[in-house]
C-alpha cells in the first residue's frame, strides 16, 4: 500500500486531502482504522524511498515538488506532449513518439484494482497505442513497412481486436511483396478470432486480404 500511496500523490502533485487518500485507499475500512492506516502507509512509504515529512498546503499532502523525482509516466506524457506540438518538426515529432513508447512496459500499476488507479491505466494505454499508431503511419509514408509492422504489431500486442490494424499489417507485407506474409497473417488472426472471440474477420478485410493476395501474387 505504501507503493500505492507514491503514486497516488505522483498522480496529483497539487495534493490530495487526507480524506481522498483515505477514500481512494482504504475505501471500505472503519474511520479510527483508515486513519491509523493512512499514517502508518504515510511513514513507510517515506522511510522506503528516504523521503522528508511531505509538504503540506491547504490540508493537502503531496510529494514535495523540489525533489528529484523520476517517473516514467511524467516522462512518457511530456514526451507525448512535445510531439504533438504545432511547432515540432516531423522528424523531432517520431524522435519524441518513439521515446515516450520505450518508456512504457506494460499497464500502469496493473496489480492495482482500486478505481484511482484503473482511469490513468486507460489513459496511458491509449495514449500508447496512438503514438504507435502514429509512428506506424509516419514510416508507411516513408515506404519503411518493416518498421511500421513493428509499431503495428506492438498495437496488436495490447488490443489484438482491432481489425483495422490487421488491415494495415498486411498492406504492409505486400508493399514488401510477400505474400506468404500477408496469407501467414490473415490466417493467424482468422484463427485467433475464431478460437478467442468466435467470429471471423469482417467482409471489408476479407476483400482487402483477397484483393491484396492476388496483387502480390
Amino acid at each position: 500500500v505504501a507503493r500505492d500511496m507514491f503514486f497516488l500523490l505522483l498522480l496529483h502533485p497539487n495534493g490530495l486531502r487526507r480524506e481522498q487518500i483515505i477514500a481512494m485507499l482504504w475505501p471500505d475500512a472503519a474511520p479510527a482504522q483508515a486513519t491509523s492506516q493512512f499514517h502508518s502507509t504515510l511513514y513507510r512509504m517515506r522511510h522506503a524511498l528516504g523521503l522528508p515529512p511531505l509538504p503540506r498546503a491547504s490540508n493537502r499532502y503531496r510529494l514535495d515538488p523540489a525533489l528529484d523525482i523520476w517517473a516514467d509516466v511524467a516522462e512518457f506524457e511530456q514526451a507525448i506532449r512535445s510531439a504533438g506540438n504545432a511547432d515540432t518538426p516531423q522528424e523531432q515529432a517520431i524522435v519524441l513518439l518513439g521515446a515516450a513508447t520505450a518508456l512504457y512496459h506494460g499497464p500502469f500499476l496493473e496489480d492495482c484494482y482500486a478505481e484511482w488507479a484503473a482511469e490513468p491505466r486507460s489513459k496511458l494505454e491509449s495514449r500508447y497505442i496512438r503514438s504507435l499508431l502514429a509512428l506506424a503511419r509516419a514510416y508507411q509514408e516513408q515506404a519503411d513497412p518493416d518498421r511500421s509492422i513493428d509499431y503495428y504489431e506492438r498495437v496488436l500486442q495490447v488490443d489484438n481486436t482491432l481489425e483495422d490494424v490487421h488491415a494495415q499489417v498486411l498492406r504492409c507485407y505486400a508493399q514488401k511483396n510477400e505474400p506468404a506474409l500477408v496469407r501467414e497473417h490473415y490466417q493467424r488472426y482468422t484463427q485467433w478470432l475464431a478460437r478467442e472471440v468466435g467470429t471471423a474477420p469482417s467482409p471489408r478485410l476479407a476483400r482487402s486480404y483477397r484483393h491484396l493476395v492476388h496483387e502480390v501474387a
